[in-house]
């Protein structure tokens, strides 16, 4: 599935309050950001008492992914770096420097946290907020 979003907590809520409803949920779900992510921890709290745990897996690492459980897996950016290339780039432009397109690739860091398992190791949902 491939479904927009808004990149709001509310939003992922929402989106998982229709996959709950569809009956052929995924196994594993990849967000585009925490916040999406958050937001589809805390509704499938909502609904604990189904038996449905997806992996969720995010992209930015940020501080509340930390402090809800099942902690949240996410992909680390190295945003100190995007801000400096970026910033490269614009005063590089604004001087009258290259106009192609540049293509530059920095690496994240995967952050296996309790929000993503085996579908074998699945006993029971742990969802709390």
């Amino acid at each position: 599935f491939v479904i927009e979003a808004e990149h709001t907590e509310a939003e992922g809520y929402a989106v998982m309050e229709r996959l709950i409803q569809r009956g052929d949920a995924p196994t594993a779900i990849y967000c585009a950001n925490d916040m999406i992510a958050i937001g589809m921890l805390k509704c499938l709290n909502r609904y604990s008492s189904i038996l449905y745990r997806p992996s969720i897996i995010s992209c930015d690492d940020i501080e509340e992914g930390q402090f809800i459980k099942p902690m949240l897996s996410t992909v680390q950016l190295p945003k100190e770096n995007m801000a400096r290339f970026a910033l490269l780039v614009l005063l590089d432009r604004i001087r009258g420097g290259h106009k192609e397109m540049i293509r530059i690739e920095l690496e994240g860091q995967l952050l296996l946290r309790s929000s993503c398992c085996r579908v074998e190791d699945v006993i029971q949902p742990e969802y709390y907020i």
